[in-house]
């Protein structure tokens, strides 16, 4: 009768013990956005306020630093508190439903909040016109549509070739992702040449339905961004 009891117990432990790992994974798996990061004494790694995203999915996460795409997937495990992606292990020092917070031993303190909480503050909110009726807003690091596939980099420099001429000089091209992911509103701002806009356009164009818009409170919004690339590599203009 006792070892029945103790079996038993010791069922129910373990079983309590997988719930509670599911449970601490399950709140990994969403987008964090990264609010402060502050390296630790006799680091060499300084303190950094740019962008910064993880994201995690079952089996992948993301480390991105561009708010319109994922970037650098990796592998992630979580085993206690000790937290790996690909190659670096985070000790986990907090985690809840709303912030995480990890610490790279002897180097960095990084803290994270939940992606979603940001999409309910107006703040960030930038109205910049009306398109088909409905308001348009300035894409930030807050309010971004999300490409679903690779960043828009390659997808623009596969079709352009190579050409010397055309080195250093500068095209950028604004847009309007609609709140079914469609590319709209497309106006050439600075110019290469005919031919190389063309192409660039071409390429746009082909990313339209492969974009995820923001959210505000839960309903999709349209938002307006700029992309400016050269020749001899592509940029992006800097958010605020």
């Amino acid at each position: 009768m006792k070892s029945n009891t103790l079996l038993l117990l010791l069922c129910t432990i373990f079983l309590w013990t997988l719930h509670a790992k599911a449970q601490e994974k399950s709140k990994l798996l969403k987008s964090w956005i990264c609010v402060s990061s502050m390296s630790l004494p006799d680091s060499i790694v300084g303190n950094n306020s740019a962008y910064i995203r993880y994201t995690f999915e079952p089996r992948t996460s993301y480390v991105s630093f561009d708010p319109r795409w994922n970037e650098h997937s990796q592998d992630w495990s979580l085993e206690g508190n000790q937290l790996k992606m690909g190659s670096v292990t985070y000790t986990v020092e907090e985690l809840t439903d709303a912030d995480l917070v990890l610490v790279q031993p002897g180097i960095q303190v990084v803290t994270f909040r939940d992606e979603q909480l940001f999409c309910r503050d107006s703040t960030h909110l930038i109205q910049d016109g009306i398109f088909k009726s409905e308001p348009v807003f300035t894409a930030n690091r807050w309010f971004a549509p999300r490409l679903k596939s690779e960043d828009l980099h390659p997808i623009i420099g596969a079709a352009l070739g190579s050409s010397a001429s055309y080195r250093g000089k500068v095209f950028a091209v604004s847009f309007v992702i609609g709140t079914d992911g469609s590319v709209n509103d497309v106006h050439v701002l600075q110019s290469v040449k005919d031919s190389y806009d063309q192409k660039v356009l071409k390429q746009l164009d082909k990313t339209s339905g492969l974009w995820t818009p923001p959210f505000f409170h839960g309903h999709p919004i349209q938002t307006r961004m700029v992309f400016r690339m050269n020749y001899a590599g592509a940029t992006i203009v800097p958010f605020n």
